[in-house]
């Protein structure tokens, strides 16, 4: 099994932070950082995504130094592996409600705005009627043979992701995703 190491994940943020928010699965090619890689905030939760019994751990990492251009990443890893994983810049966050204006005023805003992410990671049983009214196509294997339990957070300006456990591919699928 390979492990991605943090370096590996900062490589993988920026080589997306041009394209806004990106979801990734990581893989054996980096890009190059090009921006800060200062640490600017991170924070871990412990969650079993993967059902077996063992917790595995939601990680949030802000990486830069400036608080209107960070970098933020939302990590998915079990078994010390990236199973999934989106990021997307400070922007995204600093949209509504409009942040203060001064600078550490901003920064703090912006802590309690990420706090609200990594709290929003809720590991729930499937909801097979949120599926049947949604007006993106739905995978009709998914409603056949519905996982146990689903991960839910929400992020940024307003979107909300659905994921769940593919044990074959052993990583997180999207369920649903929507801004």
């Amino acid at each position: 099994m390979r492990t991605t190491s943090r370096a590996t994940l900062l490589l993988m943020i920026s080589a997306s932070a041009a394209m806004g928010c990106a979801e990734f699965a990581p893989s054996d090619s980096a890009t190059p950082a090009t921006a800060d890689d200062t640490p600017w905030l991170t924070r871990y939760r412990s969650i079993d995504f993967t059902g077996d019994g063992i917790e595995d751990t939601v990680r949030l990492e802000a990486v830069g130094r400036d608080v209107d251009s960070i970098r933020i990443a939302l990590t998915f890893v079990s078994g010390g592996e990236v199973r999934w994983g989106v990021e997307w810049a400070s922007p995204y966050e600093l949209t509504i409600p409009a942040p203060p204006e001064d600078p550490a005023a901003r920064a703090e805003h912006l802590r309690r705005r990420l706090g609200r992410v990594i709290a929003s990671v809720q590991l729930e049983p499937f909801d097979r009627t949120a599926y049947l009214t949604m007006a993106q196509e739905v995978d009709s294997t998914l409603l056949a043979s519905p996982p146990a339990r689903q991960v839910t957070f929400s992020y940024g300006y307003e979107t909300t992701v659905v994921l769940a456990w593919d044990p074959v591919a052993e990583r997180l699928r999207v369920l649903h995703s929507c801004c």
